[in-house]
């Protein structure tokens, strides 16, 4: 049963959405009706889309794709329990892009949120932020980097299975990637089941692991060589 919906709108490309794997009518741009956001499926975090004439016929969009229209703070904490507003008033001679990342990297002591909804009234800027919205594009992007690497992570109930063989793959860009979104010394509680005899990797990656690097990417190169060499 839906518990919550709201407008939104598909802000990709049809080509964008044909790399996920979805092929649908030329609804890209327009209003929709979206729910059950951030419904993990095998491809990533989701919501729920329907057309507004079409109820019955839904698809599953990823969450980086979504768009909210007229979201207020009530409607968001349906989606992100932990959403807050923020009221900026905007610099001459800065960018909207810029205010939000100011908001996103430093308006929230402690935390590293992500802007999920923002409008503009004059030089006043009111968004709604979420650090849980921020682990949900950590996962997303990470996601997209593996792919973009010819792997195929799967998404299940509490972790990424991701499954490759060993000399098909650069390793070291792997252990880079694994680093900027779990990090070095978190990565040892991945779980792995490796077959070495048939050179195979197999990663289980739990989504509370993932919460951005530890080491810098000059600590990290000296890590793998300390390891290289131990090996």
């Amino acid at each position: 049963m839906k518990k919550f919906n709201t407008e939104i709108i598909i802000d990709a490309t049809a080509d964008e959405l044909q790399e996920t794997g979805i092929t649908i009518p030329d609804y890209c741009g327009q209003a929709m009706i979206g729910w059950d956001f951030n419904t993990i499926t095998s491809s990533g975090p989701c919501a729920k889309v329907y057309p507004y004439y079409s109820e019955d016929d839904y698809y599953e969009i990823p969450m980086r794709y979504i768009h909210f229209v007229d979201l207020t703070i009530e409607e968001a904490n349906f989606i992100y329990p932990d959403a807050w507003e923020a009221n900026i008033t905007m610099m001459l001679g800065l960018s909207v892009d810029q205010h939000i990342y100011y908001a996103e990297q430093k308006y929230m002591l402690n935390m590293i949120a992500k802007v999920v909804y923002y409008e503009v009234d004059g030089l006043k800027l009111h968004a709604i932020l979420s650090g849980t919205a921020h682990k949900y594009r950590l996962m997303e992007n990470l996601l997209q980097e593996l792919r973009a690497m010819g792997l195929n992570p799967v998404c299940c109930d509490e972790y990424i299975s991701l499954v490759y063989y060993m000399p098909a793959v650069d390793q070291k860009w792997v252990i880079q990637i694994l680093n900027r979104y779990v990090g070095f010394w978190r990565s040892i509680a991945i779980k792995t089941d490796h077959d070495r005899n048939n050179r195979m990797a197999r990663y289980y990656i739990n989504y509370n692991l993932i919460t951005g690097n530890d080491l810098t990417y000059e600590q990290l190169m000296e890590a793998i060589e300390y390891v290289q060499k131990k090996i």
